[in-house]
């Protein structure tokens, strides 16, 4: 839980003054954690109210199948930065991967696990004995052996079936190579998520615009959960999305101490805040 003569001088300045909309627009590709959920809007909305056009983007959004899956894309290239639950992250620069998270997206975790009314799960040890669903990649399936040692679980006598599908992440050649294109991209998702918490109903109605399959029923609700975990103290004086060290660093203790790594992860490698931007939390929050 940044980047010779005179005529070149002169087309950069050309260019510099023409709008977004008359410039080239750089692509780039944003792997989502999963299928369409109610997180997902606030990218949606910074697409369709046109700010990422407006700092130069081209942006693709493309679903993946977890935490594990989106590293995986966005360490090899395939994807320029993605979403990826900030434990998951830390556990593969163990396995040598070469990604940072660059900016958060809840301040704190989501990781749950749900249960029927009629058979509830009241405390980790019922969790013995039963089944449980989730992509192989998602970070909760990734983060089990930690937890089941903390809480005493039997991690044995617990199952699990793989079913097909929450911090920001870049590759070490996004950041490297491209560093405004991510500094700009960052910035622009968080104005989205700005307006997704200004006004939550708007923005599903946009979500629904853009990709027409969803129940906006049922992602509303998974929306409003998200932005409960957004509305702290941190976020509000440091702006949506801050990383704080000692948050950050603690969860690399807590992964190094339980996750069974085959070798230490420094906290430095891990993340980086080089190319975050603030953007403030709107005045008031539905």
């Amino acid at each position: 839980m940044l980047r010779r003569t005179s005529i070149a001088l002169a087309a950069a300045l050309v260019a510099s003054a023409l709008p977004a909309s008359a410039q080239t627009l750089e692509k780039f590709t944003f792997a989502l954690n999963w299928f369409p959920v109610g997180d997902h809007a606030a990218y949606w909305v910074a697409l369709d109210k046109g700010y990422y056009k407006a700092k130069g983007l081209d942006v693709t959004m493309e679903n993946s199948k977890g935490s594990g899956d989106v590293i995986a894309k966005v360490d090899t290239g395939r994807a320029d930065a993605g979403i990826a639950d900030s434990a998951v992250v830390i556990a593969s620069s163990s396995r040598g991967t070469k990604v940072k998270t660059v900016g958060m997206i809840f301040d704190k975790t989501s990781l749950n696990f749900f249960s029927l009314k009629s058979n509830p799960i009241v405390k980790p040890k019922d969790l013995e004995g039963k089944t449980l669903g989730a992509p192989p990649g998602d970070s909760q399936r990734q983060m089990f052996p930690a937890f089941a040692k903390i809480t005493g679980i039997d991690a044995s006598k617990v199952n699990w079936v793989n079913i097909e599908p929450a911090a920001k992440i870049a590759s070490e050649k996004t950041m490297k190579e491209r560093p405004k294109v991510l500094k700009d991209f960052l910035e622009a998702s968080y104005m989205g998520w700005r307006d997704v918490m200004a006004d939550p109903k708007a923005a599903m109605e946009i979500f629904k615009k853009r990709v027409p399959e969803i129940d906006v029923e049922a992602l509303s609700e998974n929306m409003l959960i998200g932005l409960e975990l957004m509305k702290t103290d941190r976020y509000a004086k440091n702006g949506i999305g801050w990383i704080e060290d000692k948050k950050m660093c603690d969860s690399v203790d807590l992964v190094n101490t339980y996750m069974g790594l085959p070798k230490k992860v420094e906290c430095k490698d891990v993340y980086t805040t080089e190319f975050y931007t603030k953007v403030e939390m709107p005045a008031k929050t539905n």
